[in-house]
């Protein structure tokens, strides 16, 4: 075998030797430049994580680290219309921080948009327990019971929200008396609670209490136990102003929020859910319709319901 001739450097001059051997030998014990840095960035990283786990921060970084996963899910469920996306956030959310109620909410809405309303129900009783006069987790909780047939489970649950609200919540009377509706059981001490509602209602708006005024939700409510309680002609004279006037409050809401300049995603979450409201309102016309023997003009009712998405085992009743 020849011998190996010099290396030579730029001018021509052999290369020493002992240079070639150092670099051998450096990579024979596999270290380098970068690999020293990558040893000095782990002894680092172990030296931080040592100091906060002795100074117990290690618990506000997993909290940190829960509120962003929080975050993420709800722009996931609110914007992005991500819903098994910001299930797993939460999931991941709640193993770091399981005493945390914001995320048993959310959990709680996105679980209840799966349909997974022992799910939902598990994260509102844990909600509950975590803050037991916290009104909106009982009302959450009324419309998972309400999907699982259990009126006085939801009903209950209601008359709670309204023992920890304002004594003159409009909202909590009205939820309550449609649970009452939908049960079809109390029903005079329903219409009670309607009364009160558009009362309340007319008050905080500053309106006079007529039906031209009302709150189109809490009209159809009225409309819907006059029917319930025999008084067809009564409903339908609400349920027909309720069907106006929520055309009126999707305008207004649209303007106020600028539907026309929200991502598309925005804008088919409020076209759903104003079809989903009139959808309801419409049924129960048709369903006063037939009362009062207006065959044609009930069919026309109900099959618009139907076209707008009415569904009471979709949850749209």
């Amino acid at each position: 075998m020849a011998p190996t001739p010099p290396q030579l450097d730029e001018h021509g001059f052999p290369i020493p030797p002992t240079f070639d051997d150092e670099g051998r030998s450096s990579r024979r014990r596999g270290i380098s430049h970068r690999g020293a840095l990558w040893l000095l960035f782990l002894v680092f990283v172990a030296l931080l994580v040592g100091g906060i786990a002795k100074s117990g921060g290690w618990q506000d970084a997993k909290e940190w680290f829960a509120e962003l996963l929080l975050n993420r899910a709800w722009q996931k469920f609110r914007l992005e219309a991500d819903s098994r996306g910001a299930l797993a956030d939460l999931d991941r959310a709640a193993a770091l921080s399981p005493d945390d109620p914001k995320i048993y909410e959310l959990r709680a809405e996105v679980r209840f948009e799966l349909k997974d309303f022992q799910g939902a129900l598990a994260d509102y009783d844990q909600l509950i327990k975590l803050n037991g006069r916290y009104a909106a987790a009982y009302a959450g909780r009324s419309v998972v019971y309400q999907r699982l047939k259990r009126h006085r489970e939801a009903i209950d649950d209601l008359t709670q929200v309204i023992k920890l609200s304002s004594e003159r919540d409009a909202l909590s009377r009205n939820n309550r008396a449609y649970a009452r509706a939908i049960a079809g059981i109390e029903l005079e001490a329903g219409f009670e609670d309607i009364q009160d509602a558009l009362e309340f209602s007319a008050e905080l708006r500053g309106t006079p209490d007529s039906p031209q005024n009302a709150n189109a939700a809490f009209l159809d409510t009225r409309g819907y136990l006059h029917l319930l309680l025999g008084r067809p002609e009564a409903a339908w004279a609400d349920l027909d102003q309720a069907i106006k006037n929520a055309e009126a409050e999707h305008r207004n809401q649209a303007d106020q929020l600028r539907l026309d300049r929200q991502p598309p995603q925005v804008r088919a979450y409020f076209a759903k859910r104003f079809a989903e409201e009139l959808a309801v309102m419409y049924h129960h016309r048709g369903q006063a319709q037939q009362a009062l023997g207006h065959a044609a003009e009930a069919e026309a009712d109900l099959s618009k319901g139907d076209e707008l998405g009415y569904n009471p085992e979709g949850g749209v009743y």
